[in-house]
């Protein structure tokens, strides 16, 4: 399984949809943030990801402190990602290692694609 490409995805339909990259906003909620709200008061509960794990003695932080500072480098848990896909949750809470704390990301189970959508070769 591509792992890379998963994350990928994960990232791509974050930045693409319509939503406020600040969850602090008092901005009326945008249509992923509403989707996270409405979950949450549906009673589903988020599911607690934790497939990165910090490097704090990275073997790639000598050759990177050139060009970037304060970088969090952590490794991918193949089995916690093999997890995720089996458990198949409707909701999840997904953290991801930054500086000595974490950024966690609410995630609701969508369908990305539209009706009739399909790929052909």
């Amino acid at each position: 399984m591509n792992y890379e490409k998963v994350l990928q995805t994960i990232f791509i339909y974050w930045l693409a949809d319509d939503h406020p990259r600040c969850f602090w906003s008092d901005a009326a909620l945008k249509p992923v943030a509403k989707m996270v709200a409405e979950t949450r008061n549906a009673g589903i509960s988020f599911k607690k990801a934790e497939p990165f794990t910090p490097q704090i003695n990275s073997p790639y932080k000598i050759s990177t402190s050139t060009f970037a500072k304060d970088i969090t480098f952590a490794s991918l848990s193949s089995e916690s990602v093999k997890t995720l896909f089996t458990n198949k949750s409707e909701a999840m809470e997904l953290s991801i290692p930054y500086k000595e704390s974490a950024i966690t990301l609410d995630l609701v189970q969508v369908n990305i694609f539209a009706d009739g959508f399909e790929i052909t070769f």
